[in-house]
């Protein structure tokens, strides 16, 4: 195989022109799953079930400490309507909450009205329509007279979010989901880019939604037959069992069925009984996000459970940043760097947030302010409570814990580090300077491997955020230094086979196809691994004119996520096989996903000429010329 340039790894993978001479473009953010924002959960479930806290008591040391299995067996799940039976008035009260409304099937009646917008980077217009009793978000790209030479429509199917700062949108194809590029910010009252979409190679519908990136959305998800994308879902929105745990065993001891000696998992999980730190890590569990987020060897988002510790199942990582902004899940990560909470040893974050009580917004004011002077005596503030009364109504939080620009754009939150803000901002970070990563809580009970593998796949994970490639490539350095050596510990890992794999992806094939095929033998192995893996080595060994090995490879890839990319290495691959008609539907699925692509109706055209249709090869040839033209 040949060794391919440093330079590539920066954005574009080596292509290697096949007798159709159709060109397979390959970045790197497009084809691979980065992790960035979203995390991959293990498709296989584990039949045991975590043993959780006690009813009315703090868990014990060994409860906190116990080691989660791979996943909870589902059958302990009951679902929010059965926790109702017996809780109505809490349940009535949740139902007033953003986490009952954080994902739910689109409904009309509250829909934002129709609109369409101009994206200037990539020279698409958007539109939202209503038709057929259904909402529908299209894409275009017109030509010089105003026509469109490419569009793509989608009926919406999922609402993400509450809609109290955005609403984000999923559509199905295939029984794959994937993100719209349109979303709804409230604080403007005005459609525009997703998140991510900025760029100028515009927005499409192919972005997969997995289990990780709806993790904090819904209440339980899982995985079809290993799919990434393809999910169940078996409770929408973020329901009782996220906060009190697995209801199973607890509502069957309250309906008197007989049980074999009582045990933790016959009761449910109050948090207020819980330490300091176990509360913090129930809402953290979300709430704390940071640039990368690692489960443990054998462990995957699922492992957490209320009532035992977050770094038992999972660490997540900050970019040590001076002056960097706020996260848009990052409170709890705010809410340590206070005075307030490290000056005391019982804050957390339902001393000011009572979960089954939703505050009108006509009562925040005074609702949060009883909640400052509760600790800080009226006398404390040293500004003048006339003064206060003018500027903010005398509201604490709005000098203390101000609304501020997130990481996401058009997104205010309430800053949660509690404090005096407003002085100098501190100096940004050079752009070309190394930053390190830096783990959140107290990992002293992992190993050392273990303490060397998050980091390692933290790094590589973050790398794609690092503003300048010399600071990406000292990211990935960083990442493999410390994967070889967790491998050179001993023991095997999919995760770190995979992720090495992306590593040497570019610059040494060979030992990427070794690493992806010693990952693929891992049968815990997630599906965001198992789809770097499959892509990576069916992409070198059609590199390496073995095109039969490469469309097993690639037939397995397409049944684990919907991505145009994949589709058309796949339809190379058989043409080359001289397998035509397999080649055109395979090209045809790959243009169905995303018909603003050049090469894809470049490569149509040579397959039409092939088969003997000029006037379809003709179709495509100026189809293709047209869209390279309109690009960016």
């Amino acid at each position: 195989m040949a060794k391919f340039g440093r330079n590539q790894r920066r954005g574009f993978a080596p292509i290697r022109h096949s007798r159709l001479n159709a060109v397979v473009v390959m970045t790197l953010g497009a084809v691979l799953v980065t992790g960035a924002g979203c995390w991959s959960s293990d498709p296989k479930p584990n039949p045991r079930a975590f043993v959780g806290a006690g009813n009315s008591t703090t868990a014990t040391t060994s409860e906190k400490s116990a080691t989660p299995p791979l996943r909870v067996d589902p059958a302990e799940f009951v679902g929010s309507q059965v926790c109702a039976e017996c809780h109505r008035p809490q349940f009535e009260s949740y139902l007033q909450t953003a986490h009952s409304q954080a994902f739910m099937p689109i409904d009309l009646a509250v829909e934002p009205p129709d609109g369409q917008f101009h994206h200037d980077a990539s020279g698409r217009d958007y539109e939202i329509v209503r038709r057929d009793g259904q909402l529908l978000h299209r894409e275009l790209l017109r030509d010089d007279h105003g026509n469109a030479a490419a569009q793509d429509e989608r009926v919406l199917k999922w609402l993400v979010g509450s809609g109290r700062h955005s609403r984000t949108y999923l559509v199905e194809a295939d029984g794959f989901l994937s993100e719209s590029p349109v979303t709804w910010y409230a604080s403007r009252q005005a459609w525009s880019m997703s998140p991510g979409y900025e760029h100028a190679r515009g927005g499409g519908f192919e972005r997969p939604a997995d289990a990780g990136c709806l993790y904090c959305h819904v209440g339980r998800i899982e995985a079809v037959d290993g799919a990434l994308h393809r999910l169940q879902f078996h409770e929408a929105a973020i329901g009782c069992e996220r906060c009190h745990g697995p209801g199973a065993g607890h509502t069957a001891r309250h309906r008197g069925a007989p049980l074999k000696g009582e045990t933790l998992a016959d009761r449910i999980v109050q948090p207020a009984s819980l330490t300091r730190e176990q509360q913090d890590d129930v809402c953290a569990q979300c709430h704390l996000r940071g640039d990368a987020t690692v489960p443990l060897s054998g462990r995957t988002l699922e492992s957490f459970q209320p009532g035992m510790r977050l770094t038992h199942a999972r660490i997540d990582y900050h970019i040590e940043t001076p002056g960097a902004p706020m996260k848009v899940v990052g409170h709890v990560e705010q809410m340590r760097l206070s005075a307030c909470y490290q000056n005391s040893d019982t804050m957390t974050c339902i001393t000011c947030h009572a979960p089954h009580t939703p505050v009108p917004p006509s009562e925040h004011v005074s609702y949060y302010r009883q909640r400052c002077v509760s600790c800080h005596a009226e006398q404390s503030c040293a500004v003048d409570e006339t003064e206060r009364l003018a500027h903010n109504e005398n509201h604490c939080a709005g000098c203390h814990m101000p609304q501020v620009e997130t990481d996401i754009p058009h997104i205010a939150f309430t800053h949660h580090r509690i404090g005096v803000h407003g002085q100098e901002p501190a100096a940004p970070t050079p752009k070309d300077a190394i930053t390190r990563l830096a783990a959140h809580g107290d990992l002293s009970h992992l190993s050392e491997r273990e303490r060397d593998r998050g980091l390692g796949l933290a790094y590589l994970e973050a790398a794609d955020k690092q503003p300048s490639a010399a600071a990406r490539e000292a990211y990935q350095r960083r990442a493999q230094e410390l994967l070889e050596t967790t491998l050179a510990r001993g023991g095997d890992d999919g995760e770190v086979n995979a992720a090495l794999a992306r590593l040497y992806w570019l610059e040494h094939p060979q030992q990427a196809v070794t690493y992806a095929e010693a990952a693929l033998r891992d049968e815990r192995l997630s599906a965001g691994a198992r789809a770097n893996a499959l892509v990576i080595v069916g992409d070198l060994l059609w590199r390496d004119n073995q095109p039969q090995a490469a469309v097993r490879a690639l037939e397995q890839l397409v049944g684990v996520r919907r991505i145009a990319h994949d589709y058309l290495l796949l339809a190379e691959c058989r043409s080359e096989l001289d397998q035509l008609d397999a080649a055109w539907e395979a090209a045809q699925t790959a243009l169905a996903i995303d018909p603003f692509r050049a090469e894809t109706h470049t490569l149509l055209a040579t397959l039409a000429r092939q088969r003997g249709d000029a006037t379809q090869a003709e179709q495509h040839r100026q189809k293709a010329a047209e869209l390279e033209k309109l690009q960016p």
